[in-house]
């Protein structure tokens, strides 16, 4: 229970930082990254340009998710045995 209250805290510190950032500085872009699978989806508008590092933290995160996956094959197939 004390972790859905902390995890429901950490997203509404969120919303409060996005909110305080936006009435300080109207004219900030915005970007982020999906991943689907191990396909990562990058969107974006802004006079910022966030392309570089929504790149790499795309590549990053699909490098974790398919070492997740392999992982993942190789318990299941040792614990076959």
């Amino acid at each position: 229970m004390r972790l859905i209250l902390l995890g429901f805290l950490i997203i509404l510190l969120g919303f409060a930082l996005v909110i305080a950032g936006s009435i300080t500085s109207p004219t900030a872009g915005f970007g982020g990254v999906v991943l689907i699978g191990p396909f990562p989806i990058f969107f974006g508008e802004g006079p910022s340009n966030y392309a570089g590092d929504f790149v790499i933290l795309g590549i990053v995160l699909t490098v974790i998710a398919v070492g997740f996956y392999l992982l993942n094959i190789i318990l299941l197939r040792s614990f076959r045995r």
